[in-house]
């Protein structure tokens, strides 16, 4: 009796891991057809650069204990995410990247990752490695240990922009990436800022070593490079 009742789990076990296993790619297919959908139909809303505030509204997770303070800097947000700023020591060797995860910017990724590759630093996205836990957290804690940050402004997703702000507010010198034939479209607040136009995947590439050897730390001195 008891063998039977325990091959009657290992076989439910395996049926269930076996449906798991089958469903999964089916999720994951139709999951890449409704966001490059989601996509194109951005893209069409977004041809008028008038439209963007419109058709882009920010949700914004703010801190947990409702109190702020009129101090500035002021790091209750970051403390309620468990971050601890003073803590988390820049790696003078590494690039963190802020991009869509959508499957069709990942060939603009791997040139941005090798890019740096070649220069000595290590680029990374948050989608590379999974880590159980506040997703958020993890974002933000990459984005105040890397010395680089590169952000991709193709697809003008808001999680890119609202990352961009965050880092900007503590300090960080962000690259903006953008395609040169949506030059006229990207929004006010950020076509004056430090922003790399690229025509081709060469031409970014080079862009992004020279922004890089124009960055090197030299004896506790770092050259910025204002007109990248």
């Amino acid at each position: 009796m008891l063998l039977s009742i325990i091959t009657t789990i290992g076989v439910t076990i395996r049926i269930k891991r076996f449906k798991d296993t089958k469903d999964k790619p089916v999720i994951n297919s139709q999951r890449e057809i409704l966001e490059n959908r989601i996509y194109t139909i951005q893209q069409q809303l977004l041809d008028d650069s008038y439209n963007f505030v419109d058709t882009n509204k920010l949700l914004i997770k703010f801190a947990s204990d409702n109190k702020f303070s009129n101090n500035i800097p002021n790091y209750s947000f970051f403390d309620s995410l468990g971050i601890s700023i003073s803590h988390l020591q820049k790696s003078e060797n590494t690039a963190f990247c802020l991009m869509p995860f959508n499957k069709q910017y990942w060939p603009l990724y791997i040139v941005i990752k090798q890019s740096c590759g070649d220069k000595g630093i290590i680029c990374s996205r948050s989608d590379e490695t999974y880590e159980p836990g506040n997703i958020l957290k993890q974002i933000l804690e990459s984005i105040i240990r890397s010395r680089f940050i590169f952000a991709v402004l193709d697809g003008r997703n808001p999680n890119v922009f609202y990352e961009i702000g965050i880092a900007h507010a503590i300090g960080k010198p962000v690259f903006l990436i953008a395609h040169q034939k949506d030059k006229d479209k990207l929004p006010f607040d950020v076509s004056s800022s430090r922003l790399i136009l690229y025509k081709s995947y060469n031409h970014l590439e080079r862009q992004i070593q020279e922004i890089i050897d124009n960055n090197k730390v030299e004896n506790g001195h770092t050259g910025e490079n204002e007109n990248s």
